[in-house]
């Protein structure tokens, strides 16, 4: 026997007994997982190694000038007029409108959103429900949820770079417009393991979503990062900043509007940007390498 399949073995062994023992005190205990409020866990992949890590994974300052206004543009807008400047910042779709597809035009839109006079641009990517096999065994649905997620934000990682796209500040789009389980510990899945790869790599994450959506698709779910929230009025975009607004255990960032023929969005003047105390990683079978969608 090699040596991969031979970690891969111990590291199924282990992490039965922790789970059995009770070793992990969260909300969920699917095996190679740790899906709980304010914890990453990492699922395996291709290739894993044991690992402890007690400090937390900072999830950023806050990456918005405080009460200024921006847009977000994304596939739809190919080939059309992009919003006019000035604006305060621009946030920027780097899928077509799914997981694992690639927006034909971020290179232009993300130029267009280095115009913004307030805050670097950030980007977001659409996910939605699916499994990848990758090592899990067959009919561990919530290990394959988790890994299509790892992988989805992968993906949409590296295109962004492939396009020059450069962002710190990465948003998850999750809308019932899209295609997701009937189960929400299926979806929460999803979202966690992208969540776990946008954080892998050092970026700052939030969640695009609405109270509504968000209870339809991921339930109880609460990762507690930060909300870009849906629905608010032009009038008064900033009272969707208040808590009501807010979904996953998470403060509001962002309000989107409609503002035209685009969605404006407004930064919140609260700065709660010490509101979200990171995301802890404890021991777990970690990826090292190769998840793939």
């Amino acid at each position: 026997m090699g040596i991969l399949p031979r970690v891969l073995r111990a590291c199924w062994r282990l992490m039965r007994l922790l789970v059995r023992g009770g070793a992990f005190p969260f909300r969920f205990r699917w095996f190679r997982h740790v899906a709980a409020v304010g914890a990453v866990g990492v699922t395996l992949a291709v290739a894993v190694t044991i690992a402890t890590v007690s400090a937390a994974v900072a999830l950023g300052a806050y990456s918005y000038t405080s009460g200024t206004r921006g847009f977000d543009i994304s596939w739809p807008q190919c080939g059309g007029a992009y919003p006019a400047t000035p604006f305060g910042f621009g946030i920027v779709g780097v899928a077509d409108g799914r997981a694992n597809t690639q927006n034909p035009c971020l290179a232009s839109e993300y130029a267009w959103a280095k115009q913004g006079t307030g805050s670097t641009p950030s980007v977001y990517m659409n996910l939605n429900y699916g499994l990848t096999r990758g090592t899990c065994a067959r009919k561990d649905k919530a290990c394959q949820a988790y890994t299509y997620g790892f992988g989805a934000a992968q993906s949409a990682m590296r295109y962004a770079g492939a396009q020059a796209a450069v962002a710190n500040m990465w948003w998850l789009d999750i809308e019932t417009g899209n295609t997701w389980s009937s189960t929400t510990t299926l979806n929460a899945q999803v979202i966690h393991g992208a969540l776990a790869g946008l954080l892998a790599a050092g970026m700052t994450v939030g969640i695009y979503s609405t109270p509504y959506q968000w209870g339809v698709i991921a339930g109880a779910y609460a990762p507690g990062v930060p909300n870009w929230s849906a629905g608010a009025p032009a009038s008064d975009p900033a009272s969707f900043c208040a808590a009501a607004h807010a979904f996953g255990g998470g403060v509001v960032w962002l309000a989107q509007y409609s503002n035209g023929n685009f969605d404006g969005n407004y930064a919140c003047e609260q700065a709660p940007r010490d509101s979200i105390a990171g995301v802890v990683l404890g021991k777990r079978c970690q990826v090292a390498a190769g998840v793939g969608a």
